[in-house]
């Protein structure tokens, strides 16, 4: 992971924020307090937030800049996000899979805009933001067209992601957790069974992507 800011060093204290990455139970996977990645961190994380989409409502009313004020507010000395989101958005607004609702269908642009909008409110408030990109989640219970137009909108957001420059650095979750034989799936060693959220390994995996002595 390069960053294009200069580190602040290794006392600097990072908060998540996290979708998808669920703290409640997943089969396959522990149930870990703190988004189970942000878990593996635990001596140096924030408390994290986690299971909201970015763009509207359902789960949440999605991430604003109320939510970064939050974040900064109760966790006394941060000076670095780390920011997963999208997934919800994206997978969830491509079929109604039981428990979770159905979210309204959101292009590649309005994500984009709404991570726009947060990477603004930190670094208004001197903190700084870690784009993570969203994890595979293809799925044999998803529909083929679905799982396109779906996979269509990830594509474009980690590219805007890993090219653009907006946030400081990036943590490339998706390639951590990818099958190298289907880059659009989860690795099957990292998969909970759910093709949706990793299992103890894959979060292991992602927690492993970041380097808490160059935040």
């Amino acid at each position: 992971m390069k960053f294009r800011s200069t580190a602040v060093g290794a006392a600097a204290v990072a908060a998540a924020l996290a979708a998808t990455l669920a703290p409640y139970p997943i089969a396959g996977a522990s149930a870990h307090p703190a988004g189970r990645w942000s878990a593996t961190w635990a001596s140096a994380m924030q408390p994290s937030v986690a299971g909201n989409p970015t763009t509207g409502p359902n789960w949440s009313d999605g991430f604003s800049d109320q939510t970064v004020r939050q974040v900064v507010r109760v966790s006394a000395g941060v000076r670095t996000v780390i920011f997963l989101e999208g997934t919800n958005d994206i997978w969830d607004s491509e079929g109604n899979f039981g428990d979770c609702g159905q979210t309204p269908r959101v292009t590649a642009g309005q994500l984009i805009a709404g991570y726009q909008t947060l990477i603004a409110a930190a670094h208004a408030r001197g903190v700084r933001i870690i784009g993570a990109t969203i994890i595979p989640f293809k799925a044999p219970y998803m529909s083929p067209a679905g799982f396109l137009r779906a996979e269509a909108i990830r594509d474009q957001v980690n590219h805007w992601i890993r090219t653009s420059g907006e946030f400081d650095a990036v943590a490339d979750f998706a390639k951590a957790v990818a099958d190298p034989a289907d880059p659009a799936e989860l690795n099957p060693a990292y998969n909970s069974g759910d093709f949706l959220h990793p299992n103890d390994a894959g979060y292991r995996r992602i927690a492993a992507t970041i380097n808490l002595n160059g935040l």
